[in-house]
């Protein structure tokens, strides 16, 4: 038997048959409890596994254009692969080579799961790419995706069907009921914070957690039981406590299995880090990550008031109408140094934007951006991902 992590590895030789799902996705998410500060605490470090086999797998990539301080880009936001989907949890640079034969090729480095980091080749003129019919701003693309072991097949993993990406929908009994019966979604009203309110628009709230089995999967989705505050630190580890929606897991012990169009999804947003470099392969003092903003966290974007309507197919299973209302909102990015920045896209208030839509380099961020993992080991990767 393969452990459910995802490394290809048998249970065995890899995590362990006691290892249950929970208890293994809080513990590879590298979120632990402090018991004396009463506090819970996620590291925002990624750690790729070692020893297990390396695949290659034919995927589509949702893609998106934004625009941000770094100039306009092309995100991706979805892989998808034999009925399965994952959400990348970083962009850690991209780079274009060529080869002798006159052939190009793009390649994104992402971390795709806590223990996965995976490299997104396209082969220019070659690979098919497909407008989407929702989102004019989004493309397919198919590619080719090397990693260790089989992500797909992870825990982390998300099932995917004839375009639709299945996600939850965690709440009280009653609130079911009232879905069920009516058959749509409202809108919130509540910010990511789940503390101030929106103005002129909402969000439908869901996550890729099946079920919220413990405080750590409330901290994913941008909740606390215990108190309402919430650390958020920066690169230069100084920090500041904000205030985040108070829930419990018993609070949400219903859930809904619903199935979306990505394209409908939101983009949270990003933070560009500046970490403290430890490769060998740069005498540079820094190198830069992309960290996706709060990717548990699913939002369908509607107009103030809004519902988002639902059909159920025989099997009871709800699909989310894909003319949904998706009013255009824009894209938010902070800088992983900037408190002020970092606090702005958890308030989620377009009025309060400071780093919203700018559609020119900032030079900072560029400087910064030069330094991504890619670009300070360029020969080193160009010998191992490029054949």
């Amino acid at each position: 038997m393969k452990c459910i992590c995802g490394s290809g590895k048998s249970v065995k030789n890899c995590c362990g048959a006691d290892n249950q799902n929970p208890a293994l996705r809080t513990r590879l998410s590298k979120k632990f409890y402090n018991y004396e500060n009463n506090k819970v605490i996620s590291s925002s470090e990624f750690k790729e596994i070692s020893g297990a086999k390396i695949n290659t797998f034919r995927v589509e990539v949702l893609f998106s254009m934004v625009k941000t301080p770094l100039g306009e880009m092309t995100l991706p936001l979805l892989i998808t692969h034999n009925h399965k989907a994952l959400r990348p949890l970083t962009l850690d640079g991209v780079v274009n080579h060529r080869f002798e034969n006159g052939k190009d090729v793009c390649v994104y480095r992402c971390m795709i799961t806590p223990i996965h980091c995976a490299y997104i080749q396209i082969h220019l003129g070659q690979d098919v790419h497909r407008k989407s019919r929702i989102n004019k701003n989004m493309i397919w693309q198919s590619a080719y995706l090397e990693t260790f072991g089989n992500p797909f097949e992870s825990l982390f993993s998300s099932e995917y069907k004839n375009g639709y990406i299945g996600i939850y929908h965690h709440t009280g009994e009653k609130a079911k009921d009232l879905i069920l019966s009516s058959k749509y979604f409202i809108g919130s009203k509540w910010n990511f914070q789940g503390t101030n309110e929106l103005i002129g628009y909402e969000y439908a709230y869901f996550t890729d957690i099946s079920k919220i089995d413990s405080i750590f999967d409330l901290m994913a989705i941008g909740m606390c039981d215990n108190g309402a505050n919430i650390l958020i630190v920066n690169d230069n580890d100084e920090g500041n406590e904000i205030k985040v929606l108070r829930s419990t897991k018993e609070e949400r012990k219903e859930t809904l299995k619903v199935w979306v169009k990505p394209e409908l999804l939101h983009i949270n947003g990003f933070v560009l880090h500046k970490t403290k470099t430890l490769l060998n392969v740069s005498t540079a003092e820094y190198y830069s990550w992309i960290e996706m903003f709060c990717p548990n966290i699913y939002r369908i974007p509607v107009n103030a008031d809004g519902k988002i309507n639902f059909k159920l197919n025989s099997l009871d299973e709800l699909f989310i109408d894909e003319n949904a209302s998706a009013p255009k909102i824009g894209f938010m990015a902070a800088l992983g140094s900037d408190l002020e920045e970092i606090e702005l896209l958890w308030q989620d208030n377009v009025i309060n934007r400071k780093v919203f839509d700018l559609n020119c380099l900032n030079n900072e961020w560029k400087s910064i951006w030069e330094n991504n993992i890619i670009n300070l080991a360029s020969q080193t990767f160009s010998q191992t991902i490029f054949k």
